[in-house]
């Protein structure tokens, strides 16, 4: 496995100890912030990916239809 490589969709390493969520919007890489582990990155960048593409999108993990519905609910992570 490549240095700055992740087991996830949406997510890198960009250092030894933080997780990156990154996404590809409108042409552009956008990195959407980073956290400690791996696995709260690659919630927070299917939370991202399922705002903006709906319950269509492919994510790392499979979700109840209440929890797309709350995740869809909330504030979105994308201004």
């Amino acid at each position: 496995m490549k240095a700055n490589s992740a087991t996830y969709i949406g997510v890198s390493t960009n250092s030894v100890t933080k997780w990156q969520i990154r996404h590809a919007r409108e042409g552009f890489q956008r990195s959407i912030g980073t956290v400690d582990d791996e696995t709260s990155a690659a919630i927070l960048a299917d939370i991202f990916v399922l705002q903006c593409k709906g319950i269509k999108a492919r994510t790392n993990f499979d979700y109840r239809k209440s929890d797309l519905i709350k995740i869809l609910s909330i504030e979105p992570l994308w201004k």
